[in-house]
């Protein structure tokens, strides 16, 4: 698992419904990108958060808010590469993936310009982001894992992709 700090539900963005009212009350296309999902068997919720430099996709855990596994989607343009993981860590975000482990493709520009989707397992207990029509990655609350498109290797960040984890969860 990587940085589930709980940031995005209580901390310096304030809660998740705030951030999720914010969403629907602005016309800057500018604006961060956030999407959220509550799967009505499971009660899980999924979020995809543009935040310092990255964009993640959260899994909560079921009736709650809390997070409970997260997944790196990629880097935006324009985040300093330079900021020591500590910055980040002292101001509760995740950082971005380190550029060593970021394949063609992890890199965004302007994330919330492009189309964001939720998919759920059929038993909600597994979410994947995508984007322009190609899944970026997933989080499996049973397994415990997630796994990201454009990571070439495991870190912090997920692990790198498996597409036979994928068709096993989302077939």
């Amino acid at each position: 698992m990587g940085y589930s700090s709980g940031y995005l539900w209580e901390g310096p963005h304030g809660s998740v419904r705030d951030r999720f009212l914010d969403a629907f009350m602005t016309d800057d296309p500018q604006a961060p990108l956030f999407l959220q999902s509550t799967h009505e068997t499971s009660g899980r919720s999924a979020v995809i958060d543009e935040v310092a430099g990255s964009v993640w996709l959260f899994l909560t855990s079921p009736g709650s808010q809390q997070p409970e596994r997260d997944c790196w989607l990629a880097n935006t343009v324009g985040h300093d590469e330079q900021q020591a993981m500590d910055h980040y860590r002292a101001l509760g975000l995740p950082p971005p993936a380190a550029p060593a482990l970021v394949e063609s493709g992890g890199v965004v520009t302007a994330p919330s310009e492009h189309a964001w989707d939720l998919r759920w397992s059929a038993d909600g207990e597994s979410v994947a982001a995508i984007c322009d029509g190609e899944v970026r990655g997933f989080v499996c609350a049973t397994s415990g894992s997630s796994r990201a498109r454009f990571l070439n290797g495991d870190g912090p960040w997920g692990l790198a992709w498996d597409q036979a984890a994928f068709d096993q969860r989302f077939a």
